[in-house]
């Protein structure tokens, strides 16, 4: 099968969850240039841009789990063996396929905020700004869609591979926080300063997360859960 089939039928399954996502991450900056406007200052967005921002990682994992649920049902060896396209292959495709889409979307706010802003002269302090809170999201959402992207693999239950894969995404956040590495404040040690050990956790899991979702897809690897168990267990977990 050629990539460019694969690709687009991947496009295909995940673009009304992709427009939907793009909505929810536009919604506060185009409000925020509406009003701005109204009261005289300008179609411009600065203050919630960073917050839609913020919500990258978490709209990346919906659409990872939106991208691998289309084709895991029982049937799914049915097409990946009448097609000439191995099970390596097939999921690498889709893995990038909605990996990038998920990055251009949560590019749009920041597309946005310089582009109005240049308008009206502000793009030098927008740029500084970008510079403090733009890497981090961008880097957390490759986490978190890598994490429901194999999650969902396995578990094929949109909703619960979402859960799990956010909960595991938010471990692995706060294990520089539980080892001795000196840091204390969130925002001064990690957010305008992205140390290298916090990037390598980030990166590590990522890559991890990938060749992992390419095993469990390859010898049909399938876990099957409880939801009311898992609520208990990630409380569990919570806690301790």
């Amino acid at each position: 099968m050629r990539v460019a089939t694969v690709v687009h039928q991947q496009v295909s399954q995940i673009k009304w969850h992709a427009m939907a996502c793009l909505a929810l991450i536009m919604v506060l900056p185009l409000e925020e240039a509406v009003a701005s406007l109204l009261d005289g200052g300008g179609f411009s967005a600065l203050g919630t841009v960073a917050l839609s921002i913020m919500l990258g990682p978490l709209l990346a994992g919906l659409i990872a789990c939106a991208n691998v649920q289309a084709d895991l049902n029982d049937r799914r060896y049915i097409f990946w063996r009448s097609k000439p396209v191995g099970v390596k292959r097939f999921i690498a495709l889709k893995y990038a396929t909605g990996l990038i889409i998920a990055l251009l979307i949560q590019a749009c706010p920041m597309v946005f905020a310089i582009v109005t802003s240049a308008i009206y002269d502000e793009e030098q302090s927008v740029t500084e700004q970008m510079r403090y809170y733009m890497l981090l999201p961008v880097l957390l959402s490759v986490m978190t869609y890598s994490l429901c992207f194999a999650c969902n693999v396995v578990v094929r239950k949109t909703a619960r591979s979402w859960l799990i894969g956010m909960a595991v995404a938010c471990l692995l956040l706060l294990l520089p926080f539980v080892l001795p590495l000196g840091y204390k404040d969130f925002v001064s040690d990690v957010l305008m300063w992205v140390s290298g050990f916090y990037m390598a956790i980030i990166i590590v899991g990522s890559l991890v997360a990938f060749v992992f979702a390419i095993l469990a897809a390859q010898y049909d690897l399938h876990l099957k859960t409880n939801l009311k168990s898992l609520l208990w267990t990630g409380a569990a977990v919570v806690f301790g």
